[in-house]
């Protein structure tokens, strides 16, 4: 194969466990935008557009990797409430079954492992050039956000699931007061 060469990649849906995932995404992305505007914090400023540089990034890797979605996807408009709020998961114990159920059955499959694939070979890619060709201190800064990004997908899933084990544990932990009455 040679340099300019592009490998042909079989182009499938974005599953929509995924694209509540990258709505989700988009949901902080949005806050961090408006934080920008009045940042004054050049460190702080870097960090957000880090961040948000990694957003649109591991959508590009996404599509890199062949699944598809709206363009709409793009920008920050499309947003889902988060599943987080102050106090931890706001999703009941039957909504994380099902949320985490849907997100277990694309994360299993071998495009999503590919996709990783892609993925840590981008953050390889952007920590080669922080260590190797950045001659900014603000490079740093930058880095942390984008890294920052590029892993919140992953966060969100492992959150979720540390929610669910908290919800079947208080779960058996409670009494079944609704049942005795009836």
């Amino acid at each position: 194969m040679f340099e300019n060469e592009e490998v042909e990649i079989e182009k499938v849906p974005t599953p929509q466990a995924f694209l509540l995932l990258v709505k989700q995404l988009n949901s902080v992305a949005y806050e961090k935008e408006a934080v920008l505007q009045c940042e004054e914090s050049g460190t702080k400023i870097a960090n957000l557009q880090g961040f948000l540089a990694g957003v649109r990034n591991y959508k590009k890797v996404m599509r890199d990797n062949g699944y598809e979605f709206d363009i709409k996807y793009d920008g920050t408009t499309e947003r889902a409430c988060l599943y987080f709020d102050d106090d931890g998961c706001v999703l009941d114990l039957n909504e994380l079954r099902v949320t985490l159920n849907d997100i277990t059955e694309f994360t299993e499959t071998r495009t999503y492992e590919k996709f990783k694939e892609k993925w840590q070979s981008s953050v390889d890619t952007k920590k080669d050039w922080l260590f190797y060709t950045s001659e900014k201190s603000r490079d740093l800064h930058f880095v942390k956000g984008w890294y920052e990004a590029m892993k919140m997908i992953d966060d969100f899933i492992e959150r979720l699931q540390q929610g669910l084990e908290a919800a079947e544990k208080e779960a058996a932990n409670s009494l079944p007061f609704e049942e005795i009455g009836q």
